[in-house]
């Protein structure tokens, strides 16, 4: 089990926990908006470069170049861009859920395709994070690896003014 969803089912048995033991919900502070922050317009790029799997190499192979992640802030907001992702080229959609534990951030972004083809495409994702307290956050970005080797994290801190 990965430190994420170790993390989440500890987060989840915690709060049955204080369900069950009928603790009141503690408020919290003023300038922190109640839950977790919700992600907006997720925007999902049309396919840069296709390359049919069945003739891809290591040589050519992770097909997109290198992929990046880009972060920018704004009051209560957080811009995320993630770079030549590289999925099936017949994808339904890609989502982004987020999560706040403490002043981590943890975004988790996936791939949703109901009927793949044997081709990758290079897309960039962009999405919008409000509902963000001013502070500093750890953001521990995730997404699912496109070789089947399980999600890839990576994370960067930010400072929402």
């Amino acid at each position: 089990m990965n430190a994420l969803c170790r993390r989440l089912l500890l987060r989840g048995l915690f709060a049955a926990a204080l369900a069950v033991l009928g603790c009141g919900a503690v408020n919290p502070p003023a300038d922190m908006p109640a839950g977790n922050p919700k992600v907006e317009k997720v925007m999902l790029s049309g396919c840069h470069r296709e390359v049919d799997t069945t003739e891809a190499d290591d040589k050519t192979y992770p097909y997109c170049g290198d992929e990046s992640l880009e972060l920018s802030v704004e009051a209560g907001k957080l811009h995320v861009l993630h770079r030549n992702a590289a999925y099936n080229c017949c994808i339904d959609n890609v989502t982004l859920s987020a999560v706040l534990d403490g002043d981590t951030l943890i975004l988790t972004e996936r791939e949703s395709t109901s009927m793949p083809c044997r081709c990758m495409c290079c897309y960039d994702v962009e999405a919008t994070i409000t509902d963000l307290a001013p502070g500093k956050y750890t953001v521990e970005f995730c997404r699912k690896n496109t070789d089947g080797d399980g999600p890839t994290c990576e994370t960067q801190t930010v400072v929402i003014p």
